[in-house]
């Protein structure tokens, strides 16, 4: 399967009920024709919030569908949900040329991916005290890539390094997988990154998303 671009909710799976679950790994799997058959069950849904988000993933109507998620943005409690609806409208204005309203959903979705990691395990609010956490020590990261076999992320890395870049090896587990991400260090400050991260793009061919760690 294509790893799909949001690999940071993979995270959230199992602090979700079933009938989520499901629906999540769908979406991720981009398994829509599934999703299709669904939509309009409304015992397939927890909630009507819920519900409406996939079923603006079928709606023909771009600026309705993206009314849709505007709404879930603004006023949806749950997280998971909120995260999903920044996604799809970052994804949108980039796509249409508004590149400073697509950064700010976009820098949404890089300060709360942390939020989502933390909520799969139902984390107390003083947990990343516990951990030694501080915000002042967070910085941004660009992780350009994601690989199954190290050889390969190691090519990239030296690449990017013999251009001055650092760029090192991530190693994640996802769903049981064990993935050797390459990250380019970033800073402290979102839209310096993203320009960085913009210019890694433009030069290198390379698809991109920010980590705030």
């Amino acid at each position: 399967m294509k790893i799909p671009k949001l690999l940071i909710l993979l995270g959230i799976l199992g602090a979700l009920q079933a009938q989520n679950r499901n629906l999540l790994e769908a979406y991720l799997k981009k398994d829509f024709k599934y999703l299709a058959t669904v939509v309009e069950q409304k015992d397939m849904f927890t909630s009507e919030q819920e519900r409406s988000f996939y079923r603006a993933l079928f709606e023909r109507d771009g600026d309705k569908a993206v009314e849709t998620y505007k709404k879930l943005f603004q006023e949806e409690t749950k997280l998971y949900l909120k995260y999903l609806a920044a996604e799809r409208l970052q994804d949108y204005f980039y796509a249409r040329g508004y590149y400073a309203t697509s950064a700010e959903y976009r820098q949404y979705v890089a300060d709360h991916e942390r939020d989502i990691e933390l909520s799969r395990f139902n984390a107390p609010k003083d947990e990343e005290e516990a951990r030694g956490y501080r915000a002042d020590e967070e910085k941004y990261y660009i992780q350009v890539g994601a690989f199954g076999i190290e050889d390969n992320a190691r090519q990239m890395v030296e690449m990017l390094q013999t251009q001055n870049y650092a760029a090192r090896i991530k190693i994640r587990q996802v769903s049981n997988r064990r993935l050797y991400c390459v990250w380019v260090d970033g800073t402290d400050d979102f839209r310096s990154t993203l320009k960085l991260a913009d210019k890694l793009k433009q030069k290198y061919h390379l698809k991109y998303k920010l980590i705030k760690e």
